[in-house]
């Protein structure tokens, strides 16, 4: 005959499961952003049956927008329009690129704010920000509302951002400022100089520079012009030609948003060498 368990090691088996059950249950949050992300996953894939079963039918979709005096557009579309007009896209036309996404849940009710860039066939549109209310109905969490801002000059407002980046990057070489030039690089970016093994990690390129750095000046490049070529998904790429100490200069590379800010991911510096002079060069080079 078996022994009875002790009362006391029941009880502790007993919470040990109750704990277990709890450490294994997701998160309404954690709920919210996987299902905004699967909403967005859907509509880059023109999925109208998932799109279709994530929002209710009495689904409110409002557009808030300011026209070229200034002012205030208010536009609403019903569910069955919204899915009609929304079926007419391939599958690769419709990008929204999404981040900084905060959700703040009550009970029943979940409310998702984050900013976006939306694409039409990898051109940039319009950009602002979406808020999605969210409702749980029998323990599943539905979109009741889809509200969003539309701001038209994103691509003007971008460039004017990275071209400010850029330049203060350049500034603060020029007054020794370390911390600033360093910030405006991303933790895992790239810098190739004009010397064949020159190519650097950020890491290793402030290893480089910190003894310039220290002299209270490293160096300084004057932009001469600058082409900030394409804006897709959080990323630009650019070219710009520069004078410095050694002529006339090429710098060319990629940024990338991190939490609303531009930051420079890679960048290649280069000699111009004009046409007419490179075989002088090519000679001096083979000396």
């Amino acid at each position: 005959m078996d022994k009875p368990m002790p009362r006391i090691f029941a009880i502790f088996l007993i919470l040990v499961l109750m704990q277990w059950n709890v450490i294994g249950q997701k998160s309404d949050e954690s709920i919210i952003q996987e299902k905004t992300q699967a909403f967005f996953n859907a509509f880059h894939t023109v999925d109208t049956a998932v799109i279709d079963n994530i929002m209710l039918d009495g689904v409110m979709l409002q557009t808030v927008s300011t026209d070229t005096i200034g002012n205030t557009q208010f536009h609403a579309m019903s569910k069955s329009d919204f899915l009609k007009a929304f079926s007419r896209s391939n599958p690769g036309d419709l990008t929204e690129s999404i981040e900084n996404i905060s959700i703040s849940v009550s009970d029943g009710l979940a409310v998702a704010i984050m900013d976006y860039q939306f694409y039409f066939r990898s051109r940039m549109i319009h950009c602002g920000k979406d808020v999605i209310t969210w409702v749980k109905i029998e323990d599943e969490w539905y979109i009741s509302a889809l509200a969003d801002t539309r701001t038209i000059d994103c691509a003007a407002s971008a460039i004017a951002q990275i071209d400010q980046v850029l330049d203060d990057w350049h500034l603060a070489a020029a007054v020794a400022d370390s911390t600033t030039y360093f910030d405006d690089m991303t933790d895992n970016s790239y810098f190739i100089g004009t010397d064949s093994s020159e190519v650097w990690t950020k890491d290793e390129f402030l290893t480089f520079a910190a003894p310039y750095f220290a002299k209270g000046k490293a160096w300084d490049f004057k932009k001469i012009k600058r082409n900030i070529h394409k804006i897709e998904n959080h990323t630009a790429w650019f070219d710009e030609t520069l004078d410095t100490w050694m002529g006339v200069c090429r710098g060319s590379g990629v940024l990338k948003a991190e939490n609303g800010h531009w930051k420079i991911a890679h960048y290649v510096l280069s000699v111009t060498v004009p046409n007419e002079k490179i075989k002088a060069f090519i000679k001096v080079m083979g000396e």
